[in-house]
């Protein structure tokens, strides 16, 4: 029997199977790197949501901002640029909403209470 081109394809054939392991691996790789940096953008969002709503507090704690007449609503926005607070460490659209006396969103409300509502877009805007 001739063996001689035996070698030529056991070669070729571990490159082959070499190669498609090589490239599920950098598929799972690449997608674990979308993942995390969809996760990250959605704590960070989080994390400015609730710096919005302790602005919104602070805010109207100490009358800077005056809540709505009835019916009414306040919106404020916070992002990157040309929103009523300019920070660089928050590159997501955050807006605020808030409700006069007495009314929230969704009905549900504690008298004597305004309702604040606080919204986050995670894709940044820069």
């Amino acid at each position: 029997m001739n063996k001689k081109g035996v070698a030529i394809y056991l070669v070729l054939g571990t490159l082959f199977v070499a190669f498609v392991l090589a490239g599920v691996i950098v598929n799972i790789i690449s997608s674990q790197g979308r993942l995390t940096q969809h996760q990250v953008s959605r704590v960070q969002a989080y994390y400015a949501g609730l710096a919005g709503m302790n602005l919104a507090m602070e805010k109207l704690r100490t009358n800077a901002w005056t809540l709505p007449s009835s019916g009414n609503t306040l919106v404020k926005t916070l992002c990157s640029s040309g929103c009523d607070v300019n920070d660089a460490d928050i590159p997501y659209t955050v807006t605020i909403t808030i409700y006069p006396l007495n009314e929230a969103p969704n009905g549900a409300v504690i008298s004597g209470t305004a309702g604040i509502s606080i919204s986050v877009n995670y894709t940044p805007t820069a």
